[in-house]
């Protein structure tokens, strides 16, 4: 029999890395001005500036930046109902329970006003293309949003490219929430 030799180590962080050998990475914080983040990113990772972007308050955010951000963090639960059959999605009661309506009236919104296609909106119809399955968040949800952010002192933390350093990843995980982004 003859011995093997190992020639590489993989560190397997989702079913994704092996599938894609990729993985961009959201860190969301929570401190009291973008200064703190940076001293806390300082002290854990040093050269943290060669792999993610200057931490962003979430409350400064543009339209399509905290929509993004959202379903980064499935806040509104389009990985949930992106795969749902007609026969699923054939009632008015099943359209509240979904997640984005509990997440709209968190912010104290009713989903129509929360939501600018609620009326019309069905996530089944595989007619619409990817965007257009999309809610449309209404002015009245991004401002509710964004002082929720502004409150609870919502910070982003996006890497540039993918595969940011694993050991720094674990360590930033004990400041922050982690979402990977595939």
């Amino acid at each position: 029999m003859k011995s093997s030799k190992e020639l590489f180590v993989f560190k397997i962080q989702s079913v994704s890395e092996v599938i894609t050998n990729s993985s961009s990475e959201l860190y969301v914080f929570e401190g009291n001005n973008e200064k703190e983040i940076i001293g806390i990113l300082d002290s854990i990772y040093p050269n943290w500036r060669d792999e993610y972007y200057e931490p962003e308050s979430v409350a400064d955010f543009n339209s399509d930046s905290l929509r993004n951000f959202l379903d980064n963090i499935n806040e509104l639960g389009s990985r949930d109902y992106y795969w749902m059959k007609e026969d699923e999605f054939n009632s008015k009661k099943q359209k509240e329970e979904l997640c984005c309506c509990k997440f709209a009236k968190s912010l104290g919104l009713k989903p129509s006003e929360a939501f600018e296609n609620w009326e019309k909106w069905n996530p089944t119809d595989r007619k619409l293309d990817w965007e257009n399955r999309h809610l449309e968040l209404s002015d009245k949800f991004m401002e509710k949003y964004k002082e929720k952010a502004e409150k609870e002192k919502t910070y982003a933390l996006y890497s540039i490219d993918e595969n940011p350093n694993w050991d720094y990843q674990e360590l930033l995980m004990e400041v922050a929430e982690r979402y990977h982004l595939g």
